[in-house]
């Protein structure tokens, strides 16, 4: 069994295997990519030169459907890292009951050194180059790290231009205007407040005011915070990437998401006055912080054999993809803490990116209540699914989503 090349999900992976009864060839269809395409993207610079880049498009299975997956611009990305992002976009496909497969991609560079016309430029040729990968019902291209609305806009446009008919289908993450979801930006947030109520209070089978730290504040950070802050919780400490927050009493999460919204940075919010007295610390300060749970929602691996001792909150509540280390991880469970695993917790975003391939296939647009309403069932119905079989099996919430997810993929396998 070959698990070498998807990093952190192999401890998680042969774990989750020990439960599942899975004939050798299907393993090997499970573990193996559907396609790994390496392409050369050119870019016209503003100064009338050419430049090369790398980039990829690697789809891991479509047993249960069409791939799926984002596009990142960034310096870090390769075979291996995006293989395990395909992955674990598959399972958790898979575990939010979704008609996909995963996928990822991307272009290896830092987006920050290109001018507008030449970020342009390289979304328009990078679509060229996956160009015969992409489709409604082969594999749909979704933002990720380093791209955005107006990325996917600029694909979407590229990628009808070259089959010569509008596709809205074959591209997510688009504006409203061009057929993109609304509630897609806070779906997230959202989506993990719904896991976050109805695990909480069946692991500690009461309702209860908690305190709350979270480590990270973008989009998913701040949305999730303000659903806790209106819910009547305690958001004691927040952290951007230069400073934390802290204050005993609880922060004023509407006020600090208005004074980030305005770009000012944590690390000079001095002059906010939110009626509580409350301190800067250095950002990873906050990790270690004296709370009843701890929400990760910046980078993978934020939490590891460095730090994992220091963690004193009841739960942790993963918000980022692959916050906690696979060896963290089981320091984290001999102290006797509870993670709810980025595979459930944060799929509500996946979940709102494929209502807009749904909305696209049918030539409808949704409201957002009905939008809200159907993301708060598939996040109950499949919390509830993963709760049970972890009491079940006796194991932990982050193995039980594992087996359910591979138990899914496997089943397609057998039946394809």
């Amino acid at each position: 069994m070959n698990l070498s090349k998807l990093g952190d999900l192999q401890g998680r992976i042969k774990e989750a295997l020990e439960f599942i009864d899975v004939p050798q060839e299907t393993l090997q269809i499970l573990l193996s990519p559907k396609s790994i395409l390496e392409v050369s993207v050119p870019v016209r610079k503003d100064n009338g030169s050419l430049e090369l880049f790398q980039g990829f498009r690697i789809r891991h299975n479509d047993h249960r459907g069409p791939t799926k997956g984002g596009i990142r611009y960034h310096e870090s990305i390769n075979r291996e890292n995006l293989f395990s992002l395909a992955f674990r976009l598959t399972l958790k496909c898979a575990v939010m009951n979704l008609p996909f497969g995963g996928s990822s991609g991307g272009v290896k560079i830092d987006p920050k050194n290109l001018s507008v016309n030449e970020l342009e430029g390289l979304s328009r040729s990078y679509v060229n180059a996956v160009f015969d990968l992409v489709g409604p019902d082969r594999d749909i291209l979704s933002p990720d790290m380093g791209t955005n609305e107006k990325v996917m806009s600029w694909m979407y446009d590229q990628y009808n231009t070259l089959r010569r008919e509008i596709t809205p289908c074959a591209i997510n993450g688009k504006p409203i205007s061009l057929g993109g979801s609304l509630g897609r930006k806070a779906a997230t947030g959202k989506g993990a407040i719904i896991v976050f109520e109805y695990l909480i209070k069946k692991l500690i089978n009461e309702q209860s005011i908690f305190t709350i730290a979270i480590h990270g504040f973008g989009n998913v950070g701040s949305t999730f915070a303000l659903e806790l802050y209106r819910k009547g919780h305690k958001v004691v400490a927040v952290s951007d990437s230069n400073a934390a927050i802290y204050c005993e009493k609880g922060l004023d999460i509407p006020k600090i998401v208005e004074e980030k919204q305005r770009g000012t940075n944590f690390s000079k919010m001095s002059d906010i006055k939110s009626g509580n007295a409350y301190e800067i610390l250095e950002r990873d300060n906050l990790l270690s912080l004296d709370v009843d749970v701890l929400a990760p929602a910046a980078l993978g691996n934020q939490i590891n054999n460095i730090n994992a001792e220091k963690i004193k909150a009841k739960f942790i509540f993963e918000l980022a993809n692959g916050p906690v280390s696979f060896e963290a991880e089981k320091t984290l469970e001999e102290n006797g803490i509870i993670i709810i695993p980025d595979i459930l917790s944060n799929a509500g975003g996946l979940v709102v990116s494929s209502f807009e391939w749904f909305q696209n296939r049918q030539g409808i647009a949704w409201d957002e209540d009905y939008i809200n309403k159907l993301l708060e069932k598939y996040m109950l119905t499949q919390s509830e699914y993963i709760y049970n079989l972890a009491q079940e099996t006796s194991v932990s919430l982050r193995n039980a989503s594992y087996v359910c997810g591979l138990r899914r993929i496997i089943e397609a396998i057998n039946v394809g």
